[in-house]
Formats: structure tokens, sequence, C-alpha cells
């Protein structure tokens, strides 16, 4: 069975701006990932941004394709 790996992502400014493909993410990638950064759920993140929970899952689904994780 294999080990997960413990993966680090920048999440300034800076880090956001490319990743491995050298394409930038999203002002909605970015704001996702930053609530996800911060604790919340999917549900409060949701509320806050005034999105279905499907529509955050879905984001959340091509953060982690195109971030690689």
């Amino acid at each position: 069975m294999p080990k997960e790996k413990d993966v680090e992502i920048d999440i300034t400014e800076e880090g956001l701006d490319s990743n491995s493909d050298g394409q930038a993410l999203t002002s909605r990638q970015k704001e996702i990932l930053r609530l996800v950064a911060q604790g919340y759920t999917n549900r409060e993140i949701g509320q806050k941004l005034d999105i279905s929970v499907r529509t955050v899952e879905v984001h959340r689904f091509n953060l982690m394709r195109r971030l690689r994780v």
C-alpha cells in the first residue's frame, strides 16, 4: 500500500500565479484554495461565496487536478 506524501503548496499570491504547467489559477480558484487552507468546509465556502456545495466540490476537484495533488 503506497504511503501518502506530504505536499506543500505555496498559497501566497506569487505561489498561486502559476503551477507546474505554468498556468495561473483563476481568481475563483485562488479564493477557494485560500478558504480550504483556512479550514472551511465545502458548505461554509459555498455559503461565504454564495455558490452551491456542488460548485465548491467541482472547484476543489479542478484545483487538485491542476495542482497535481
